[in-house]
């Protein structure tokens, strides 16, 4: 129920059940109820929300359409989730699989962008602390076993491991590709080799339709086709960024990490620069004809797709275009960003990101959880997993998660609760402590801003979590919190005492 004097709420769908990787996706079910908004005074009214709405993915679009069926059948897709992130919610898990907006992981974004367009033979490569992420991708994505080897689709991981002729461990997305090249040529199941494979980064948040980045890239009769977004100049010093050819959107050159001077040349021509856009930034996302990546992967020296496969490309002559998208688009391996990613999807209903559609939701675990209660709450621009249990709350822009309970005299802002294993009410809470038992959640009377609380935390009563003093960087890991980007975060299973002020 919800009552109190000013409510905006979006209620996000649970975690789907298993989904059958066809290049046509369908849903039924409880399972995958799309996102909410309930907006509330004295009285409460319903509407089911218009969902993100389609991003305005692009600035150069293709006439010509390739059907799914033809995605499934000659199109690979390669996700990179193996690499080190330096971030305190990457210390038990890599980034992929942390949590974003309650009811997904960071890695179901790349894979739900696959399975819109119709592919659905698909290759997680993963090696940094990689158990939950292994364990996610192998219980939510089964394969599907219809009909003819082309038509068969999987997620499978490619685990980084030692063999008769590797003995070293990923050293770059080059050479974590390099190292399962056998499996990635995939003949050995008996189906249609693979006409293109698309590369994704799994550290991000977007949709795309690769449906027209694809028919682009054939039309182009292009080797490499690399989507590009615009930035500024003090993001471009720490991106790859291009230099193309207006007229026809080919590669002119490609500087990884350019100094200023290298800089100044890369910048858009003039008739499309714009303040805050001058350039054009690399986005992770490549497609490569499949002679191409083969052949750019022979030397071993080759460890890193921008910093070595696309300029080495260049000295083969290779014709290499760029895709513009003008959508929304975050990499949040930082701490920062995945925070900022996190508040926008609370604080934009409108945000252009298709990630709450009932035909777009894929493959998380399914879950049986009664439905997010806020009994006396005051909630703004707030987005509740199911689960969450929320009484006599006040929340400003915040994400709390599935199985998230909030005590009475709670306030938060700018806070996004990662999620709890096991549902909690007042009373369950009240047996269990009756009992001596542990209990998941925050206490009653405690203030909350701009934090991240990671999953299995308890949070006593009467507890500060405001960083008033302003601190920016802050190891406490053995008092359960850090402090990153000016940003709190309580970590996994931590316990902070009742009366506790950070």
């Amino acid at each position: 129920m919800l009552t109190g004097n000013r409510v905006s709420v979006r209620t996000v769908a649970p975690r789907p059940g298993n989904r059958v990787l066809s290049p046509t996706v369908c849903s039924s079910g409880n399972s995958n109820r799309p996102a909410a908004k309930v907006q509330a005074s004295a009285g409460a009214t319903v509407e089911s929300t218009k969902a993100a709405g389609a991003a305005e993915d692009t600035g150069r679009r293709c006439a010509d359409t390739i059907a799914p069926d033809e995605l499934s059948r000659t199109v690979r897709a390669i996700i990179l989730a193996g690499g080190e992130t330096k971030n305190p919610l990457s210390k038990y898990r890599a980034m992929p699989a942390v949590p974003i907006a309650s009811s997904l992981l960071l890695v179901d974004c790349p894979l739900n962008n696959c399975l819109r367009a119709g592919i659905n033979k698909m290759y997680v490569l993963t090696q940094f602390q990689s158990h939950m992420l292994n364990s996610h991708v192998s219980s939510c994505y089964p394969p599907a076993r219809f009909g003819g080897p082309d038509k068969q689709g999987w997620v499978e991981v490619l685990a980084a491991q030692q063999t008769v002729t590797e003995t070293e461990w990923y050293k770059g997305s080059a050479d974590a590709i390099r190292k399962n090249i056998i499996e990635l040529k995939d003949e050995a199941r008996g189906i249609t080799p693979a006409r293109d494979y698309l590369i994704l980064s799994g550290n991000a948040i977007y949709t795309m339709d690769f449906t027209d980045m694809l028919a682009c890239h054939r039309a182009n009769n292009a080797d490499i086709t690399m989507a590009t977004h615009s930035v500024g100049h003090e993001d471009a010093l720490s991106k790859g960024i291009a230099q193309v050819d207006y007229r026809s959107g080919e590669l002119v050159d490609f500087v990884e990490k350019p100094d200023p001077d290298q800089l100044q040349r890369m910048i858009h021509h003039p008739q499309f620069a714009s303040p805050g856009a001058e350039f054009e930034a690399n986005m992770g996302i490549y497609i490569f004809k499949r002679e191409a990546l083969f052949k750019l992967l022979e030397p071993t020296t080759t460890t890193h797709i921008g910093f070595h496969m696309i300029p080495g490309a260049k000295r083969e002559g290779m014709r290499i275009f760029a895709y513009p998208f003008r959508g929304y688009w975050r990499d949040v391996s930082s701490l920062k960003d995945y925070f900022d990613a996190n508040l926008d999807m609370a604080r934009e209903p409108e945000l252009p990101l298709d990630l709450f559609q009932i035909s777009n939701l894929v493959g998380i675990r399914g879950s049986m959880l009664p439905p997010a209660t806020a009994s006396e709450a005051d909630l703004e621009n707030v987005v509740l997993g199911d689960g969450a249990y929320l009484v006599g709350v006040t929340a400003r822009d915040s994400i709390i998660g599935e199985n998230v309970y909030v005590g009475r005299g709670s306030h938060l802002e700018e806070c996004f609760l990662l999620g709890n294993a096991a549902y909690s009410s007042d009373s369950l809470r009240k047996a269990a402590l009756a009992r001596g038992e542990r209990v998941y959640g925050v206490g009653e009377n405690c203030q909350l801003r701009r934090c991240v609380v990671d999953e299995n935390t308890t949070i006593g009563n009467n507890v500060k979590i405001l960083n008033q003093e302003g601190v920016t960087e802050a190891d406490r890991d053995d008092d359960g919190y850090m402090i990153c980007n000016g940003i709190t975060v309580v970590m996994r299973g931590a316990t902070i005492p009742d009366g506790t002020v950070i």
